[in-house]
Parts: structure tokens; sequence; C-alpha cells
């Protein structure tokens, strides 16, 4: 993300699970983004998101998931900025598949670089609901094939190379430590990694 008030953009990427938009409580393939005239732009729900992929798609359902202490699977997300056309592309998967991009035209702070990361989770409510789970609706603490994890996180830098971040230069942020929570954070030889999630059930 780059950008304040009206000159606000930020694209994400990963997975949902998100009844309203999917009709179903399956885990999907996610991106959204957000521009001055978009403010909440999910999927390819607004014009904006151009997919390359005839195999993948943002909305298409992941298989298999993890369960709690149980089997754990992973996949990988990579996005960044093309030097050559300025458009932000999504790449998933081992096999590092293109999706789409995001044209540079989209954007006015985003034409250059990004100027803050985020890695985690996020939740949506209605108001006299109380706040679903997040990521697999149990406590980081409970720690690995019980709890969500993102891992091996690495940025691409200027010289559009990957590097590997160290920890200290991330700042845990928890809105509702009730109901969520972020916890180990450490550094790896492949990248920077932590917990998160929570059961929810806070009344936002």
């Amino acid at each position: 993300m780059n950008g304040q008030d009206g000159t606000f953009n930020a694209i994400w990427a990963g997975w949902y699970v998100y009844p309203d938009l999917a009709g179903d409580f399956r885990a999907r393939l996610h991106v959204a983004w957000e521009d001055p005239n978009n403010p909440d732009c999910y999927d390819l729900f607004c014009a904006g998101f151009l997919q390359v992929s005839s195999k993948i798609a943002p909305g298409v359902r992941l298989l298999p998931v993890s369960t709690y202490n149980g089997p754990q699977y992973q996949m990988t997300i990579l996005l960044y900025k093309d030097p050559k056309t300025k458009n932000w592309w999504l790449v998933f998967g081992n096999g590092m598949q293109p999706v789409g991009y995001w044209p540079d035209s989209l954007f006015s702070s985003l034409s250059g670089e990004a100027s803050r990361l985020v890695w985690g989770g996020s939740i949506k409510t209605s108001p006299w609901l109380p706040s679903p789970p997040m990521g697999s609706g149990h406590f980081p603490s409970e720690g690995f094939g019980k709890a969500a994890y993102i891992y091996d996180i690495k940025i691409v830098d200027d010289h559009n190379t990957l590097r590997i971040p160290n920890s200290r230069f991330f700042t845990p942020h928890v809105n509702e430590n009730v109901c969520y929570d972020v916890a180990g954070l450490t550094d790896g030889n492949d990248g920077v990694g932590f917990y998160y999630g929570g059961p929810g059930g806070c009344n936002l």
C-alpha cells in the first residue's frame, strides 16, 4: 500500500471464507484493491484486475485445506511490480503461475512503489453480529497444526530481487486481542514467519 486519504492505494491477495460474496463457506483464492475511484473492490467484481490465466482465477476454491491437528497445506503467493510495464502482478503456487495483474493506470501512489507491506488476516461483519473466526479459528499460541500461519515471507526490492527481511522491522498489530492475536514472529533461513487468528466473538 501507499498514500493516504484521497491518494491511498492498496492491493491484497490471499484466501478468504466470505459467504456473502462467494455464496458458501469454502476457502477461496482472493484478490482486492483500493484506489480513489474504487474503495472496496474484490476479485473480478470490479473492472481493474486483468486475469491472464486460463486455469486459476480469483474466487476459485482452494483444495485441499488444512485441518485442525491434522494435515497442513500451504499456498505460495507473489505480488510484484513489473519494472518494464509498471503493472502489479499476482503469481500463484509453487509453479509460479501468473494469474493476472493490476494495470499501473489504476493507481496514483502505487504507480511508484509500496511504502508499507502487511501480512495477516482481517474480518468483516455486520454491526449487530459477533465477529467471525479468523484463520483456523484458534489462537496463535496453539502453534503449528492448530493455528493459521504465514511463513517464508520475502520482499521484492527495487532491483526486482527477492530479499529476506528482518523480523525487527515488523510491527505486530491486533485490533481486538480478546478475539484474535498474532504470535511467534521468527526469522528463518527462507524468510519471516508467524501465527495469527482467533475464534472471534467480539462485538465490533
